[in-house]
């Protein structure tokens, strides 16, 4: 039976068993903490595979690829640094921004002025202030209508109604005759159509030739 050391950020170390059940995986995902990067160097440092290690921390094996790609400085994977990294790039994402009393007072204002959300978002954009998404807005009208506002009738389209779809008449004659009320005297096999001065010669070898007479009959 194989030992894996587990490495606390104090710096001692606890032995465990390591078992051949496969534990089961976090179901809802959750950001490593400290104490799983010391467990993930001490074991890669042991020489341990990407897999056992996803086992011994109840995580998926993506989450520990993930970590070491993004997270593994110029000499190797260091915990304390990997942390570090990840606390970075943490602050540096950028927060999505609360309907606070202010902005919706803001967002009020510019609707009865008959602004889009569009337009809303662009202002507040250029001008360097908390903004939010039109769909949020979008969002922030229906609620209001709901509870008996009247933002909605400040939009300048009205929402889209689905209407019934027609049949595709395109390519049809209008006022057109059925063929099937057509004169009983054009099934008979030996009418001769006039087609004015047009005449059609058929012949078997050559095809139809056409010719002008000049005339009309």
């Amino acid at each position: 039976m194989r030992h894996i050391e587990k490495v606390e950020p104090e710096g001692t170390l606890t032995v465990r068993p390591k078992t051949n059940v496969r534990p089961l995986m976090n179901k809802r995902y959750t950001h490593l903490t400290q104490e799983e990067r010391y467990q993930i160097w001490s074991e890669k440092k042991a020489g341990v595979s990407n897999e056992i290690i996803a086992q011994d921390l109840r995580r998926d094996l993506s989450t520990v690829k993930r970590e070491l790609a993004r997270n593994t400085g110029a000499r190797g994977y260091r915990p304390k640094q990997a942390h570090n990294f990840a606390q970075e790039r943490h602050q540096q994402k950028p927060k999505a921004t609360k309907m606070v009393a202010e902005l919706k007072d803001k967002i009020t204002d510019r609707l009865s002025k008959q602004w889009s959300p569009e337009q809303i978002q662009g202002r507040l954009k250029r001008d360097n202030q908390p903004s939010v998404c039109p769909s949020t807005i979008y969002q922030f009208i229906r609620e209001d209508k709901a509870g008996g506002g009247c933002l909605y009738q400040h939009l300048r389209h009205k929402k889209y109604k689905q209407r019934t779809r027609k049949p595709d008449a395109r390519g049809q004659i209008r006022n057109r005759v059925s063929i099937d009320d057509r004169p009983g005297i054009v099934d008979q096999k030996n009418t001769f159509r006039r087609l004015g001065s047009r005449h059609c010669n058929w012949q078997k070898t050559q095809g139809c030739t056409g010719y002008i007479n000049g005339k009309s009959e």
